[in-house]
Protein backbone atom coordinates (compact mmCIF):
# COMPACT_ATOMS: atom_id res chain seq x y z
CA UNK A 1 0.00 0.00 0.00
CA UNK A 2 1.26 3.23 -0.76
CA UNK A 3 0.98 6.62 1.08
CA UNK A 4 -0.18 9.92 -0.42
CA UNK A 5 0.54 13.63 1.23
CA UNK A 6 -1.89 16.50 1.36
CA UNK A 7 0.15 19.78 2.54
CA UNK A 8 -1.21 22.79 3.64
CA UNK A 9 0.92 25.56 4.56
CA UNK A 10 -0.01 29.01 6.30
CA UNK A 11 1.16 32.20 4.70
CA UNK A 12 2.03 33.54 8.04
CA UNK A 13 0.40 33.26 11.19
CA UNK A 14 -3.05 33.31 10.13
CA UNK A 15 -4.03 30.30 12.30
CA UNK A 16 -5.70 28.52 8.76
CA UNK A 17 -8.66 31.44 9.62
CA UNK A 18 -8.89 32.67 5.92
CA UNK A 19 -12.43 31.30 4.75
CA UNK A 20 -10.96 30.32 1.66
CA UNK A 21 -9.48 27.42 3.82
CA UNK A 22 -12.57 25.90 5.11
CA UNK A 23 -14.41 26.37 1.83
CA UNK A 24 -11.67 24.18 0.32
CA UNK A 25 -12.21 21.28 2.99
CA UNK A 26 -15.60 21.27 2.33
CA UNK A 27 -15.09 21.02 -1.41
CA UNK A 28 -12.96 18.11 -0.80
CA UNK A 29 -15.31 16.43 1.99
CA UNK A 30 -18.21 16.51 -0.67
CA UNK A 31 -16.79 15.51 -3.67
CA UNK A 32 -15.39 12.26 -2.09
CA UNK A 33 -11.40 13.38 -1.60
CA UNK A 34 -11.25 11.51 1.30
CA UNK A 35 -13.58 8.81 0.66
CA UNK A 36 -10.51 7.18 -1.58
CA UNK A 37 -8.21 6.14 1.03
CA UNK A 38 -8.53 3.14 3.37
CA UNK A 39 -7.03 5.63 6.45
CA UNK A 40 -7.03 9.49 6.81
CA UNK A 41 -4.59 11.01 9.12
CA UNK A 42 -4.16 14.84 10.15
CA UNK A 43 -0.77 15.77 10.87
CA UNK A 44 0.37 19.56 12.90
CA UNK A 45 2.34 20.92 15.79
CA UNK A 46 1.58 23.47 17.37
CA UNK A 47 -0.32 25.92 14.19
CA UNK A 48 -0.53 23.21 12.46
CA UNK A 49 -1.85 20.99 15.76
CA UNK A 50 -4.47 23.21 15.65
CA UNK A 51 -5.56 22.96 11.84
CA UNK A 52 -4.96 19.63 12.05
CA UNK A 53 -7.82 18.87 14.72
CA UNK A 54 -10.02 21.02 13.36
CA UNK A 55 -9.88 20.38 9.71
CA UNK A 56 -10.15 16.55 10.72
CA UNK A 57 -14.10 17.24 10.71
CA UNK A 58 -14.13 17.35 6.81
CA UNK A 59 -13.75 13.71 7.31
CA UNK A 60 -15.48 11.76 10.75
CA UNK A 61 -13.47 8.69 11.73
CA UNK A 62 -10.09 10.01 10.65
CA UNK A 63 -6.58 9.33 12.50
CA UNK A 64 -5.22 12.74 14.10
CA UNK A 65 -1.80 13.44 15.59
CA UNK A 66 -0.45 16.53 16.66
CA UNK A 67 1.88 18.00 19.04
CA UNK A 68 1.08 20.77 21.41
CA UNK A 69 -1.96 22.15 19.47
CA UNK A 70 -4.14 24.64 20.54
CA UNK A 71 -7.54 24.34 20.73
CA UNK A 72 -8.81 28.11 19.49
CA UNK A 73 -7.58 31.53 20.40
CA UNK A 74 -11.17 32.36 20.42
CA UNK A 75 -10.37 34.64 23.88
CA UNK A 76 -14.24 34.37 25.19
CA UNK A 77 -13.14 30.51 25.21
CA UNK A 78 -9.32 30.67 26.26
CA UNK A 79 -8.72 34.08 27.66
CA UNK A 80 -5.74 33.06 29.55
CA UNK A 81 -3.90 32.72 26.22
CA UNK A 82 -1.34 35.12 26.28
CA UNK A 83 0.70 34.39 22.78
CA UNK A 84 -0.10 34.79 19.03
CA UNK A 85 -1.47 37.79 19.52
CA UNK A 86 -1.69 38.27 15.76
CA UNK A 87 -4.35 35.94 15.46
CA UNK A 88 -6.36 37.00 18.41
CA UNK A 89 -8.78 39.00 16.04
CA UNK A 90 -9.34 36.03 13.44
CA UNK A 91 -12.94 34.57 13.75
CA UNK A 92 -12.52 31.28 15.28
CA UNK A 93 -16.23 30.53 14.88
CA UNK A 94 -17.99 27.80 12.90
CA UNK A 95 -17.54 23.67 12.19
CA UNK A 96 -13.98 24.07 11.67
CA UNK A 97 -13.25 27.12 14.56
CA UNK A 98 -13.03 25.21 18.35
CA UNK A 99 -10.34 21.97 17.52
CA UNK A 100 -11.27 21.01 20.25
CA UNK A 101 -15.27 20.30 19.27
CA UNK A 102 -14.38 19.83 16.12
CA UNK A 103 -12.35 16.56 16.83
CA UNK A 104 -14.66 15.15 18.33
CA UNK A 105 -15.16 13.22 14.53
CA UNK A 106 -12.22 11.66 14.72
CA UNK A 107 -11.46 8.07 15.38
CA UNK A 108 -8.20 9.33 17.68
CA UNK A 109 -6.47 11.97 18.42
CA UNK A 110 -3.03 11.67 20.00
CA UNK A 111 -2.13 14.59 21.66
CA UNK A 112 2.11 15.07 22.34
CA UNK A 113 2.91 17.80 25.11
CA UNK A 114 4.74 18.80 27.68
CA UNK A 115 2.42 19.05 31.04
CA UNK A 116 4.15 21.92 32.42
CA UNK A 117 3.92 23.95 30.10
CA UNK A 118 0.59 25.59 31.52
CA UNK A 119 -0.70 27.28 28.02
CA UNK A 120 -0.38 24.10 26.32
CA UNK A 121 -1.83 21.98 29.44
CA UNK A 122 -4.79 23.98 29.07
CA UNK A 123 -5.33 23.56 25.48
CA UNK A 124 -5.32 19.90 25.56
CA UNK A 125 -7.56 20.03 28.64
CA UNK A 126 -10.16 21.08 26.35
CA UNK A 127 -10.23 18.23 24.53
CA UNK A 128 -12.60 15.88 25.95
CA UNK A 129 -13.70 13.53 24.21
CA UNK A 130 -13.75 9.84 24.70
CA UNK A 131 -11.24 9.46 21.79
CA UNK A 132 -8.10 11.49 23.06
CA UNK A 133 -4.87 9.59 24.05
CA UNK A 134 -2.72 12.46 25.86
CA UNK A 135 0.60 11.44 25.64
CA UNK A 136 2.97 13.40 27.88
CA UNK A 137 6.58 14.36 27.61
CA UNK A 138 7.34 16.50 30.83
CA UNK A 139 9.74 19.17 30.75
CA UNK A 140 10.68 18.94 26.52
CA UNK A 141 8.56 22.52 26.33
CA UNK A 142 6.35 23.71 23.66
CA UNK A 143 8.99 22.42 20.92
CA UNK A 144 9.28 19.18 22.29
CA UNK A 145 8.80 17.67 18.61
CA UNK A 146 12.43 19.08 17.74
CA UNK A 147 13.57 17.38 21.20
CA UNK A 148 12.51 14.32 20.12
CA UNK A 149 13.59 14.46 17.20
CA UNK A 150 17.07 15.15 18.65
CA UNK A 151 16.69 12.21 20.67
CA UNK A 152 15.90 9.58 17.74
CA UNK A 153 12.08 9.52 18.91
CA UNK A 154 9.58 11.13 16.73
CA UNK A 155 9.65 9.64 13.48
CA UNK A 156 9.12 6.03 15.12
CA UNK A 157 6.43 7.35 17.76
CA UNK A 158 4.96 9.51 14.85
CA UNK A 159 4.82 6.77 12.40
CA UNK A 160 3.44 4.32 15.16
CA UNK A 161 0.85 6.94 15.35
CA UNK A 162 0.35 7.56 11.45
CA UNK A 163 -0.12 3.39 11.18
CA UNK A 164 -2.47 3.51 13.90
CA UNK A 165 0.24 0.92 16.63
CA UNK A 166 1.41 3.95 18.75
CA UNK A 167 0.26 2.47 22.49
CA UNK A 168 0.57 5.02 25.43
CA UNK A 169 3.00 2.24 26.82
CA UNK A 170 4.84 1.98 23.60
CA UNK A 171 5.82 5.86 23.80
CA UNK A 172 6.35 5.81 27.40
CA UNK A 173 9.15 3.40 26.64
CA UNK A 174 10.78 5.38 23.76
CA UNK A 175 10.43 8.11 26.41
CA UNK A 176 12.97 6.88 28.84
CA UNK A 177 15.74 7.87 25.77
CA UNK A 178 15.04 11.57 27.53
CA UNK A 179 17.41 10.18 30.75
CA UNK A 180 20.13 10.66 28.40
CA UNK A 181 19.58 13.71 26.94
CA UNK A 182 21.02 16.81 28.11
CA UNK A 183 18.23 19.31 27.76
CA UNK A 184 15.70 16.76 29.78
CA UNK A 185 18.54 16.55 32.61
CA UNK A 186 19.30 20.46 32.92
CA UNK A 187 15.61 21.03 33.17
CA UNK A 188 15.18 18.91 36.26
CA UNK A 189 18.63 20.08 37.51
CA UNK A 190 17.38 23.91 36.74
CA UNK A 191 13.86 22.86 38.84
CA UNK A 192 15.61 21.45 42.12
CA UNK A 193 17.79 24.83 42.19
CA UNK A 194 15.05 27.58 41.27
CA UNK A 195 13.19 25.82 44.06
CA UNK A 196 15.94 25.85 46.80
CA UNK A 197 16.69 21.67 46.64
CA UNK A 198 20.44 21.97 46.93
CA UNK A 199 20.95 18.54 48.39
CA UNK A 200 18.33 16.83 45.56
CA UNK A 201 20.22 19.05 42.75
CA UNK A 202 23.93 17.64 43.85
CA UNK A 203 22.21 14.10 43.37
CA UNK A 204 20.56 14.96 39.84
CA UNK A 205 23.91 16.80 38.95
CA UNK A 206 25.53 13.90 39.75
CA UNK A 207 23.24 11.28 37.88
CA UNK A 208 23.67 13.14 35.17
CA UNK A 209 27.25 13.69 34.92
CA UNK A 210 27.80 9.94 35.40
CA UNK A 211 25.92 9.11 32.00
CA UNK A 212 27.72 11.59 30.16
CA UNK A 213 29.15 15.41 29.95
CA UNK A 214 26.57 17.74 30.49
CA UNK A 215 28.27 21.12 30.60
CA UNK A 216 25.91 23.71 31.64
CA UNK A 217 25.28 21.06 35.06
CA UNK A 218 29.02 20.50 35.19
CA UNK A 219 29.25 24.72 35.65
CA UNK A 220 26.58 25.09 37.52
CA UNK A 221 27.42 22.44 40.33
CA UNK A 222 30.74 24.30 40.91
CA UNK A 223 28.55 27.35 42.67
CA UNK A 224 26.24 24.62 44.64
Amino acid sequence: QGWSMLGVMAGGWTWYRDPWVSDEFDRLATGGFFNQFERVVFYGASMGGYAACAFCAAHPGADVVVISPQSTLDKSLVPWETRYKTAWGADFSGKYGDAAQASRTARRVSILYDPYEPLDAGHVARFEGENVMRLRAPLMGHRLGSSLHQMGILSPIILGALDGTLTEAGFYRRLRARRDFPRYQRELFNRAVARGHTALARRLGAWALRRGDNRAIRLAMADL
